[in-house]
């Protein structure tokens, strides 16, 4: 049976890569750079190609996903995109057929460890952040499309008080996908704008706005954050990265019915709000104390670097592996949390946290009322048993995977903390660029580990149930063959 919907969505997938290799293309024939102009033309044309392939072979297709084929696209939106992207960074020479793979994943799963040498062209450090936009953008368009239909994003309705319908059908699914994304690029141009304002030239602007709405991270190569005591591109950053860190479908509602109140007001927001406020204060008085800044400068770096941990981004202002043991820590758990659901952010999400403080606090209560009758209540939604157990069975798998890949990263050779930090790193699309973990340890994982991690990151951003759904079907498969 020919699968003319996979191959209509591939051809779609394609365009997209097509349409960020342009740019490039372009920035090569301006900047002269010839070798690099070849390898991106040969690859756009080469895209162009696959993708009227797959458009002719996609035509006539059915108008609805189902859960068997979400759960196989999923995979091979990442797969795709993944082998597409890594092509100029091999052809051009620059890296090996290995270390390109795991460029391209690391990049479009907005994770930031990179090994792509400083004196690299400026061009491949354009494109690197161009497929971390494309990232970005795929992340939210595969979680408000094809996500729902295949494990229900184990939250994601809570966001939007049951009034968001998410539908298996192709024109719904299109009409959210441009939702969210018309919120994105809306973001992307602002941060543009303001990092063009704050003193960085036309290009530097569009690159490091790419890199923090994305939430790739991975500026310090470009020290645009020393340009001597200008305060205004860290301004930037952190207005972006507490943009990103909110729910983009909310944004859209919010536009639209133009009450503020409600975006701000609910649940999520405030307690994404509240987490920022307490550890950058907390943080900042310890930073105080040990006469580490003044404390006025222990505010800003503190809210600085709160607003980089928890939006998953990467950037840094500071050699933090210098900061105190009790910041690193603070830090560490905020890669986990994340931003709100519908963000690009990596990490748990709040949402999910607030559902199992809330299952926490009705379980210690029901310890000391055993016949209580009790209810998970999110703002004004209940939350029933089916998203409960979906929430904790995410827990549980986002934690097991974890352990196990740190498991799999000390069987390297490299020290336990390296292997900690590298696995947070590649599981909460933080990257290593803040130092915690220093990128020189990537340098020691051997070809196979490379391999392994660019699982992890892919994995970490299939939502992990969209993959062992997927293991489920081919399994399925396979015993009726046998």
């Amino acid at each position: 049976m020919k699968h003319t919907l996979m191959m209509h969505l591939l051809g779609r997938t394609s365009i997209m890569m097509a349409a960020a290799l342009l740019p490039d293309v372009i920035l090569c024939l301006y900047w002269g750079n010839l070798k690099e102009g070849r390898t991106f033309l040969l690859e756009f044309l080469v895209v162009v190609a696959a993708a009227i392939g797959f458009l002719m072979e996609g035509r006539g297709h059915k108008k609805q996903l189902s859960v068997k084929e979400g759960a196989q696209f999923v995979s091979l939106f990442w797969l795709w995109l993944s082998f597409l992207g890594m092509f100029p960074f091999w052809i051009s020479g620059h890296m090996g057929f290995l270390p390109a793979f795991f460029e391209s994943v690391s990049a479009l799963t907005t994770t930031g460890m990179s090994f792509l040498s400083e004196d690299a062209p400026y061009v491949m450090w354009f494109w690197r952040s161009s497929l971390g936009w494309i990232g970005g953008a795929g992340f939210l368009i595969m979680l408000v499309t094809v996500l729902p239909q295949v494990s229900g994003c184990f939250g994601l309705t809570l966001s939007f008080r049951r009034s968001m319908f998410f539908s298996s059908v192709m024109r719904p699914m299109e009409h959210l996908a441009l939702q969210v994304l018309g919120v994105y690029v809306g973001i992307t141009l602002l941060s543009w704008m303001l990092y063009a304002l704050s003193g960085l030239s036309v290009i530097d602007a569009l690159m490091a706005s790419m890199l923090t709405v994305s939430t790739t991270g991975r500026m310090d190569v470009f020290h645009w954050f020393e340009s001597d005591g200008n305060p205004w591109p860290e301004c930037t950053a952190v207005l972006t990265m507490f943009l990103v860190c909110g729910n983009l479908l909310r944004y859209w509602r919010t536009f639209q019915r133009k009450d503020y109140k409600d975006y701000y007001g609910n649940p999520e927001m405030r307690f994404l709000l509240s987490i920022v406020v307490v550890f950058a204060c907390l943080m900042a008085l310890h930073l105080w104390y040990n006469d580490i800044y003044p404390l006025g400068m222990s505010l800003v770096h503190s809210f600085f670097h709160v607003m980089s941990f928890i939006s998953t981004t990467g950037l840094a202002t500071e050699e933090l592996i210098y900061w105190p043991d009790l910041e690193l820590y603070f830090l560490f758990l905020l890669a986990f949390v994340g931003g709100c659901m519908g963000s690009p952010t990596g990490g748990l999400k709040v949402m999910r946290l607030i559902v199992l403080f809330k299952l926490l606090g009705i379980e210690v209560r029901r310890t000391l009322h055993p016949h209580m009758v009790s209810n998970v209540v999110v703002g004004n939604v209940s939350v029933s048993s089916k998203i409960m157990g979906r929430i904790m069975i995410f827990f549980f798998l986002y934690i097991a995977v974890f352990f196990a890949f740190v498991l799999l990263f000390s069987l390297s050779g490299i020290s336990m903390s390296e292997a900690v930090g590298i696995a947070v790193g590649g599981f909460t699309s933080l990257g290593t660029s803040l130092g915690l973990v220093s990128n020189a340890s990537l340098a020691k994982i051997p070809d196979s580990i490379k391999f392994i991690g660019c699982f992890f990151m892919l994995l970490a951003r299939m939502e992990i149930f969209a993959f062992l759904l997927l293991v489920q079907i081919f399994s399925v498969e396979i015993r009726k063959k046998w």
